[in-house]
């Protein structure tokens, strides 16, 4: 039952400070370190705790972290989220992502959107429309990702047509899958017990 709640109980001091070194950017690590970090006493282990939530606050502030986005939209006109101006072909639909009766395998997709956040990505619009996406790999990445999927999503639920519920129905499972496989304690930021 202890190991459950204190998965680090068995790492002495020293092995507690290596786990801190190599997980400084990765915030479930930090929060599971702080943790096991209450329970010890002595200085070495007090410092250490401080350097965690020290580290942790560094990550927020850097934004390291992000609400992820939902789906909800009333069905009617209007831009989503204040968005006028979709480029005419974005990042995902140039690399091959789609959703609907004619679209790619959901492992096809999937395999898209792997390569999208965790790769490299070609020059496809304005140099500012590139620069949103961030690096591959970041929260940046991620969220812009996401943020894209759930708009082409409300944009689908606004239209209310029943054409559109394939994709959507699409849409929803490929934005659960990114949120389970890389947002889900990387970027959701549950913020340690003090």
């Amino acid at each position: 039952m202890a190991s459950v709640e204190r998965p680090l109980i068995s790492l002495d001091i020293f092995e507690l400070q290596s786990y801190f070194e190599a997980n400084t950017r990765h915030a479930a690590s930090l929060i599971a370190l702080f943790n096991e970090l209450a329970h010890r006493g002595r200085k070495k282990a007090r410092e250490l705790r401080s350097n965690a939530l020290a580290k942790l606050a560094e990550l927020a502030k850097e934004g390291e972290y992000f609400t992820w986005p939902d789906t909800a939209a009333v069905p009617g006109e209007g831009a989503i989220d204040g968005v006028t101006d979709w480029p005419s072909r974005g990042m995902l639909r140039f690399l091959g992502y789609a959703t609907g009766v004619s679209a790619p395998s959901t492992s096809e997709r999937r395999a898209i959107l792997d390569d999208a956040y965790l790769k490299a990505l070609p020059n496809v619009n304005s140099d500012e429309y590139m620069k949103s996406f961030g690096s591959p790999g970041s929260a940046v990445r991620l969220k812009r990702l996401a943020q894209s999927i759930a708009g082409f999503t409300k944009n689908a639920k606004k239209k209310s047509q029943s054409s559109l519920d394939t994709a959507i129905e699409q849409w929803e499972g490929d934005l659960e899958y990114l949120r389970t496989k890389f947002y889900v304690g990387h970027y959701d930021f549950p913020w340690p017990k003090l």
